[in-house]
């Protein structure tokens, strides 16, 4: 196989998994964030946090968000975002 080809093999595959995920403003999302602590199990960590409301798409993958209750900004890529649904008490 050539290189060429073997690439666009590659991309293919590659392509076949992902997802083209977008927000909107005012979206609520949870940004993951791997907190590691020494002597702590990883697998009860906390990993995603949130929710943040989205409140501008910067570029085709990146987002500007706002934690909701701090008020804090920041910038996430959206490999870094799950949408938020907040689960209501029975």
């Amino acid at each position: 196989m050539t290189l060429e080809v073997t690439q666009k093999r590659q991309k293919r595959l590659y392509d076949e998994g992902r997802q083209d995920i977008t927000y909107q403003k005012g979206d609520l999302v949870l940004l993951y964030y791997p907190v590691r602590c020494r002597g702590l199990n990883e697998s009860l960590l906390h990993r995603w946090i949130g929710p943040y409301k989205v409140l501008d798409q910067l570029r085709a993958n990146s987002y500007k968000l706002e934690r909701i209750g701090s008020g804090s900004q920041t910038t996430a890529h959206v490999v870094w975002m799950k949408r938020y649904t907040a689960i209501s008490p029975a």
